[in-house]
């Protein structure tokens, strides 16, 4: 089982950062352009302005999520469910506050607002990578048991 338990874990890993190569593509094509045309000038207070990171937070919990749901049988610990469910509300609930902040403060500069403001998304951003990875294990795991109890393995 615990052969399971590091492959579960490995494709999770090499799933993890296809997310995030693909999900941040955006910011490395952004930082390149900066490079070559704009002399350098890169700010990414803007896409913490704009809410890049925070939309790249409720898109990848909310997916990962409904795939748990969908695939888990959902007949193990009922209170770990619960747990689950609370965090994703909570990262989508956050991250749904944070851009109104945002949105309603937009000619304000980043220093000026909420003094917590890049704690609290990246806050918002570990959190929502954890969970991805953590319940893309899970996802991984229950399939090499379901082929085992098959006897596919």
């Amino acid at each position: 089982m615990r052969k399971y338990v590091f492959k579960s874990l490995g494709k999770a890993v090499f799933w993890f950062f296809f997310l995030l190569l693909v999900g941040l593509l955006q910011l490395s094509i952004a930082f390149l352009y900066s490079l070559v045309f704009a002399k350098g000038v890169f700010n990414l207070e803007a896409f913490f302005i704009d809410g890049f990171f925070l939309f790249f937070c409720i898109s990848t919990v909310c997916s990962i999520s409904y795939e748990y749901f969908l695939e888990n049988d959902h007949n193990g610990n009922k209170y770990s469910n619960f747990v689950i469910v609370l965090v994703v509300c909570s990262v989508v609930l956050f991250s749904m506050w944070m851009y109104t902040t945002m949105f309603a403060n937009k000619n304000l500069d980043l220093s000026k607002r909420n003094p917590n403001f890049f704690i609290t998304q990246m806050v918002i951003l570990i959190v929502s990578c954890l969970l991805t990875f953590g319940l893309k294990t899970v996802i991984y795991y229950n399939q090499y048991i379901k082929e085992l109890r098959r006897g596919n393995l």
